[in-house]
């Protein structure tokens, strides 16, 4: 596939996609098929930021047919959701980097800082100790649920990977052992 220069404002032709009618992107709002004109593909990329998708028409017709897995691989998928506006062709999530590779576009995002972020999970750790500053899930986007159990300085939230540790008000943290007695435990079923 041949890369080429990305020479004009791409997303003039593109409108937007979402299973919400209204989008907010910062301090700007959209409507779902709405045309893009007003933003430019990077600065659209940077604020929608780790996690990201663009939307391409489903290679295969319908999701029975798919053979992207959403992997971290393959960093495209069958998309679920019920998107505005309704088309009429079924569409495939696809993450940043892959997107402009699909296309064989150069990517109009250059900075090395947000690409690695934009293959990054979304998923945000919802601890007020982080209000100030959010902490992200440090793994991959789309990655598979991570069941560790935290005792290697990371916390685990539903399969995700914070460098975040959080101690209960005054730094104290409470240790409970419990012994069932009842009988309840005996190993009967």
């Amino acid at each position: 596939m041949v890369r080429t220069q990305l020479r004009t404002a791409t997303c003039e032709i593109r409108f937007f996609l979402s299973d919400t009618e209204d989008i907010n992107v910062d301090e700007r709002k959209y409507k779902a098929g709405e045309l893009g004109i007003a933003e430019m593909c990077n600065l659209y990329c940077s604020k929608m930021g780790r996690e990201h998708v663009h939307y391409l028409n489903c290679d295969n017709g319908n999701r029975d047919n798919r053979v992207y897995t959403g992997s971290t691989s393959d960093q495209r998928r069958h998309c679920t959701r019920r998107l505005e506006p309704k088309l009429e062709k079924e569409m495939d999530e696809i993450l940043h980097q892959q997107f402009w590779k699909t296309l064989g576009w150069e990517d109009p995002c250059t900075s090395k800082v947000e690409l690695e972020l934009f293959n990054k999970c979304g998923y945000k750790c919802d601890a007020p100790d982080h209000d100030d500053k959010p902490s992200y899930c440090v793994l991959p986007a789309w990655h598979k649920s991570n069941p560790n159990s935290g005792f290697d300085k990371f916390t685990y939230v539903k399969g995700h990977k914070f460098d975040c540790s959080h101690v209960s008000k005054g730094g104290k943290m409470h240790h409970v052992f419990v012994l069932d007695c009842s009988g309840s435990m005996n190993g009967q079923p």
